[in-house]
């Protein structure tokens, strides 16, 4: 893996912790950063990373196979383990609880500070957590597209997942895919419960901000490419996401 991916991979596992609105004149978790940057400045650069196919098919047969994957369907974890035919376990990167599980939303909402509606806002955000719209998007999608935030929605899927037959995909690196049917019974109440455990784990919300994100990745790559020293490379980061984050309180 490059040194971009790896930090990429970091900055993502630690996005909350990061990045710090709320405290806008010191932003940056100037201590977490040099230590990613650090970290990620061990591996090889861009331009040398090439992808080993044989060697990821070695390590797909070794007893131990680590893997960056996210959880969206209740299928998804029984797939991998029908597909390896192996027990799977679900482990966090580390942070600060040394848990390291996260929730990552693709649709958030929010009402603003300033909105001059708020009542009317609210009505719209509510209708759409309601059990009725959470459950038309399981209907149609079956959580395919993620775990629905209703418990009583997410428990109607996990009954759907036991009861169904359905097809868990895992792309592959040469362009296809992997596949693993399941047939109703497949899968227990006790497979059930591990997703269970991993929901109710994840103690960290996934933040991400276009602007924030590119100010990082362009300091970053000065510091991966030599140009710059770490030291510099987090002073002008600070300094950059500070004014951003005041412009745009």
């Amino acid at each position: 893996m490059s040194k971009s991916g790896v930090f990429g991979t970091l900055k993502m596992a630690y996005s909350d912790q990061l990045i710090n609105r709320e405290t806008p004149d010191n932003p940056v978790n100037q201590e977490l950063l040099v230590k990613m940057l650090e970290f990620a400045n061990q591996f090889e650069d861009d331009d040398r990373y090439v992808y080993d196919n044989a060697l990821a098919k070695k390590m797909m047969t070794e007893p131990m196979l680590l893997m960056n994957t996210t959880v969206m369907t209740g299928h998804a974890a029984f797939g991998l383990t029908g597909l390896y035919e192996e027990d799977i376990a679900f482990i966090g990167y580390p942070d600060d609880n040394k848990n390291g599980h996260l929730i990552q939303s693709y649709n958030t909402l929010a009402i603003s500070t300033g909105s001059q509606h708020k009542e009317i806002a609210w009505s719209f955000i509510s209708t759409l957590l309601s059990k009725d719209s959470q459950m038309r998007m399981e209907e149609s999608y079956h959580s395919a597209q993620g775990f629905s935030i209703r418990k009583d929605v997410l428990e109607i899927h996990f009954d759907w997942v036991m009861e169904n037959s359905s097809s868990f995909f895992l792309a592959t690196n040469s362009g296809g895919t992997a596949t693993y049917r399941f047939v109703p019974g497949d899968v227990r109440e006790e497979d059930i419960q591990k997703i269970r455990t991993l929901i109710q784990s994840a103690d960290t919300v996934r933040t991400y901000s276009p602007e924030i994100d590119q100010i990082i990745l362009d300091e970053a790559a000065l510091y991966f490419d030599g140009t710059k020293s770490v030291s510099e490379v987090v002073a002008v980061i600070e300094n950059r996401v500070r004014t951003y984050v005041l412009e745009n309180m």
